[in-house]
C-alpha cells in the first residue's frame, strides 16, 4: 500500500494517502445517512469492525483497538524520542574509531575511510530504524493483549478516525509488510461469528476487502466460504499500478490478463443480486454490471477506490434515491 494511485488533479497520493481520504468521504455520508434516518425516526445503525494484515509490527491486528493505543504509543515525540535513544547508543559504540580515521588520512587512506564511513554510516541507520520498530512493536504488543474486541458505532469511528490522523501518519513505518490474508481472515469470521450472535437477525453483515498483494500464508478461499454461509457480503477490491481499460466494470467470470491475486479476490467475492442495493448504487454510478458479477473491482485510481468503498453503504440509503436507474446488462 506504500505505492502511488492516482487522483483527479493528475498527481499522485500514496495508496495510503489515498485510502484514508476515501475512508474521511465513506465516514461522512455514513455518518449523515444514518443521522437523516433517525431523523425520519427510523432505528438504523452502522457498526464497524476493523482488521488489518500485513504490518510489521504484528501480521493481523483490529485496527480500532491498534489506533486506540497508537495515540499514546505511536507518537512523533515517542519516536523521536526512541531515535535519539538509539543514536546516542550507536554514537557511543562507533566513537573510537575517530581517531583511527584521522591516522589513516595521514597515509593517504581517505578513499578507504570514507567508505568505511559510509558504510557505517548506512547500517547504523538499518539498525536504529529496526531497534524503533522492534520497541513499538513490544510496546504494542503489550498493550493490545489487555484489549478486547473493539466495534464501534459509525459515529464513534468518524472520531476515532479523526483523532487517529496524525498517529496514523506516524504508523506509516510499521503497516508495511507481508500479506497473511488466511490468517487475517480466520481472525474476521470468528469475529463475525462473534458479533452476529449477539445482533438482531435483520443485521446486514457486509465484509470489504482492501489488498495490494497475494497472500503469503496459503489460501484463503476455504475460510471465505465460512463467512458467505454466515449471510456475510464479502466485497472486494485489489489496489494495482495497472492501467485499468474499463474501472468502472463488474466482470460475470475471470479475464486472462490479471494477475494471481486478482483472480483470487475475484473468487472471494459475493456475487451481485440483480434488484440489490449495491447493484442499484453502481448502476446509479454508471457502472456497467454483466451477468452473474462479482462484487470485485480493481482500482488505480482514488475516485474509483472510493466509490467502491461507498458500494458498503449501499443497503442503507433511502428507497427513494434508487427508483430511476438505468439499466444494467
Amino acid at each position: 500500500m506504500a505505492s502511488s494511485m492516482r487522483n483527479d488533479t493528475g498527481g499522485q497520493l500514496s495508496r495510503l494517502e489515498s485510502f484514508r481520504q476515501s475512508l474521511d468521504n465513506f465516514l461522512d455520508e455514513a455518518k449523515s445517512l444514518v443521522d437523516e434516518s433517525r431523523a425520519k425516526e427510523m432505528q438504523t445503525s452502522i457498526d464497524l469492525f476493523s482488521y488489518g494484515f500485513g504490518l510489521r509490527a504484528m501480521n493481523v491486528c483490529d485496527l480500532f483497538s491498534l489506533i486506540k493505543i497508537g495515540q499514546n504509543i505511536i507518537t512523533k515525540e515517542k519516536i523521536e524520542e526512541l531515535k535519539q535513544k538509539y543514536t546516542d547508543e550507536a554514537k557511543r559504540r562507533y566513537s573510537g574509531y575517530e581517531g583511527l580515521g584521522d591516522l589513516a588520512k595521514q597515509y593517504g587512506l581517505s578513499v578507504l575511510v570514507n567508505q568505511f564511513s559510509g558504510t557505517v554510516q548506512a547500517n547504523t541507520e538499518t539498525e536504529i530504524r529496526r531497534k524503533v520498530l522492534l520497541e513499538i512493536k513490544s510496546r504494542i504488543e503489550k498493550e493490545i493483549g489487555n484489549v478486547s474486541d473493539t466495534t464501534l458505532a459509525i459515529e464513534e469511528v468518524a472520531q476515532l478516525w479523526k483523532d487517529s490522523e496524525n498517529a496514523f501518519e506516524n504508523a506509516e513505518e510499521l503497516i508495511f509488510g507481508d500479506t497473511p490474508m488466511q490468517e487475517c481472515l480466520t481472525e474476521v469470521a470468528k469475529r463475525f461469528e462473534r458479533e452476529l450472535e449477539i445482533r438482531d437477525k435483520q443485521t446486514t453483515p457486509i465484509l470489504f476487502i482492501l489488498s495490494d498483494g497475494e497472500p503469503t500464508d496459503g489460501n484463503p478461499l476455504p475460510v471465505i466460504e465460512s463467512l458467505k454461509s454466515l449471510g456475510v457480503v464479502v466485497i472486494s477490491c485489489f489496489v494495482t499500478e495497472q492501467d485499468i481499460a474499463n474501472p468502472r466494470v463488474l466482470f460475470g467470470q475471470l479475464e486472462p490478463q490479471w494477475n494471481q491475486g486478482a483472480k483470487l479476490m475475484f473468487e472471494m467475492s459475493s456475487t451481485v443480486v440483480d434488484d440489490s442495493a449495491f447493484a442499484k448504487f453502481l448502476l446509479r454510478k454508471n457502472w456497467v454490471i454483466y451477468p452473474n458479477s462479482k462484487l470485485f473491482v480493481q482500482a488505480n485510481h482514488s475516485v474509483i477506490l472510493e466509490e467502491f468503498i461507498r458500494v458498503a453503504l449501499s443497503p442503507f440509503e433511502s428507497s427513494s434515491d434508487t427508483e430511476i436507474l438505468p439499466k444494467g446488462l
